[in-house]
């Protein structure tokens, strides 16, 4: 998490360092047409859940999924003569790591993973010589692995505690849909190749789950994540 954090903190650095070293009467850049990238970075983020069953609510709290991340993506911007630049972007980054949120009392944990995030995005941005500030925003598609775990059932006394029937371990997987909004930074280096700096909020929407139970009506668990994801890439620009 640290590693993450410190990647974060040192993105706007980044782009200022950049733009302060490139030349003050640097010609400027006409950012019209396609452009394909390639970015290494880092994402962190939360997941809000909670538990339904028949006969109790229960929050579970916020397990923290982070993960290093690499993308892949193909954009598109037009530059009117103002300056102004609209653009589409779609894109493509796998996700590593998981986290667990354990409950020993109430009998139960689970085991969030992510393995990808897709994003296709619209593009508002503003270009200042070399340099193109832009704002992002669209729809997005996580790959969403979740497990759910009994440790301690509980036979004769389940109430109030929902889940201390639970006796299956219950997985799920699925795609799941949400939305994004960000920002960055591209800064043209050459002619054809220029640096960027993004973040990215995602939100992925609810993924949800039915769970068995000893001798109650099965249980429903359901969770939503909040992502942010910080990427720093090299832009091809045809």
């Amino acid at each position: 998490m640290k590693m993450k954090m410190a990647t974060a903190a040192l993105l706007p650095v980044t782009v200022a360092t950049l733009l302060a070293s490139a030349p003050t009467r640097a010609a400027p850049v006409n950012w019209s047409g396609f452009a394909i990238s390639a970015g290494v970075g880092g994402s962190f983020g939360a997941t809000t859940g909670q538990n339904v069953t028949a006969t109790s609510f229960f929050f579970l709290g916020r397990p923290d999924p982070v993960g290093e991340i690499g993308s892949l993506g193909l954009s598109w911007n037009y530059q009117f003569s103002n300056g102004l630049v609209l653009g589409a972007v779609g894109d493509f980054g796998l996700l590593s790591g998981s986290d667990t949120l354990a409950n020993p009392a109430a009998g139960w944990s689970l085991k969030v993973r992510n393995d990808w995030l897709a994003t296709l995005r619209g593009k508002f941005g503003y270009a200042m010589g070399p340099a193109l500030f832009y704002a992002t925003g669209g729809l997005a598609w996580a790959r969403t692995d979740a497990t759910f775990i009994p440790t301690t059932p509980g036979i004769f006394f389940p109430f109030p505690f929902p889940f201390l029937g639970a006796t299956t371990t219950v997985t799920r997987s699925a795609v799941v849909p949400g939305w994004t909004l960000g920002a960055g930074a591209d800064l043209a280096l050459a002619q054809h190749i220029s640096f960027e700096a993004e973040y990215l909020y995602v939100h992925v929407n609810s993924l949800s789950f039915a769970i068995p139970q000893l001798f109650m009506p099965p249980g429903h668990a359901q969770f939503a994540e909040d992502m942010s994801v910080f990427r720093l890439g090299i832009n091809y620009r045809f």
